[in-house]
């Protein structure tokens, strides 16, 4: 074999080695093969994501989880009924009724009529069920109208104004309070304010059933000294010697529509305490259901004086009141002197 076919021969047989090396190297995996996994290097575990087998457990579960979009809130099967006239709505130990309204009212002699507006009126009863004793006044009542305007009261603006007194636990006290309102205002609630306690607020417009007043909450009746027993206390003395119900009008008596006029003779007297000066507005009358009743200046002739008196002195004279035709009485209380209230029964 001459030089020449021997280099062809050698040159096949290396493109022969190399094509079938390309083969081998080349070779495509099966579908079947699984990828390899490599163990990550310790920089590479702290940024590795936990598989879903490892998690912690205090991730919330997905059931648990607060949505992206707020869920409406599902109103409840029975919501509370909004209070109409002539219900007792009740809050800590206290109460309110809305009894009954006047729009218009009828003006009293001191009301000033504003122009554009109306005098309302609503006869209102507040109670102290069993808190502590507090102090009724009108300028802690706001009107509110049916767009949710408020108005302050108007002292004055009707007879029968509800009266300044201080309510001890089981007594209550009934009477009108005015506002002035804007002719087109319709009233829809009255809030009443019980310092230290909170707001007391009822609706204006009666039940659609036509149903009659609720009635307010129970009460015990204090057991009281009888007419005539002297009742002595912080060397003050207090007697109810007599009852005139109904009693003869005074002179300069101008009686009020719907309401009776009686007359209590009493005996205040200083037993050892300190100077006190008698007036028959400190006096106070409390019937059967514990309403509270202040005097009517002038309503009978011989109305106890306005005097002081010295240590042993004593003083006799008449307090009359106008209360509600059905009413009972209960008993008469006085205030001697700072928190001092003597009280004693009107009966036999």
């Amino acid at each position: 074999m001459n030089t020449t076919t021997e280099r062809q021969l050698a040159i096949l047989l290396v493109v022969s080695l190399l094509f079938v090396t390309t083969l081998a190297c080349g070779q495509t995996p099966s579908p079947t093969s699984t990828p390899g996994v490599k163990t990550a290097t310790q920089a590479q575990q702290a940024t590795k994501v936990p598989a879903a087998t490892s998690a912690p457990t205090s991730v919330p579960k997905a059931t648990s989880a607060p949505s992206s979009t707020p869920k409406p809130t599902v109103a409840p099967t029975n919501p509370p009924k909004a209070a109409n006239l002539g219900d007792v709505v009740e809050l800590n130990k206290y109460f309110i009724q809305a009894v009954s309204v006047e729009d218009p009212a009828t003006p009293g002699l001191l009301y000033q009529a504003e122009s554009g507006k109306k005098l309302v009126a609503v006869e209102l009863v507040v109670g102290n069920v069993s808190g502590t004793a507090i102090t009724v006044n009108p300028l802690n009542t706001t009107l509110l109208d049916i767009d949710g305007f408020t108005y302050r009261p108007v002292l004055g603006g009707r007879e029968g104004q509800i009266e300044l007194v201080n309510l001890n636990p089981g007594e209550r006290v009934r009477g009108w309070i005015s506002f002035n309102i804007p002719n087109a205002s319709k009233p829809n609630g009255i809030k009443y304010s019980v310092s230290l306690v909170g707001t007391l607020q009822t609706g204006l417009t009666p039940s659609q059933s036509g149903q009659s007043a609720a009635q307010l909450p129970a009460r015990t009746p204090p057991k009281l000294p009888k007419l005539g027993d002297v009742v002595e206390q912080d060397g003050y003395s207090l007697t109810a010697v007599m009852v005139e119900d109904p009693t003869k009008p005074g002179v300069i008596f101008r009686p009020e529509k719907g309401k009776r006029l009686l007359a209590v003779e009493v005996v205040v007297g200083n037993v050892s305490g300190a100077k006190i000066t008698v007036n028959p507005l400190n006096a106070t009358l409390v019937d059967a259901d514990g309403f509270l009743y202040k005097p009517t200046l002038g309503g009978r002739d011989g109305q106890i004086e306005l005097v002081e008196l010295n240590p042993s002195e004593k003083v006799k004279g008449w307090i009359s009141f106008q209360i509600s035709p059905g009413a009972k009485l209960e008993g008469i209380k006085y205030n001697m002197s700072g928190n001092i209230t003597l009280e004693t029964g009107l009966t036999k």
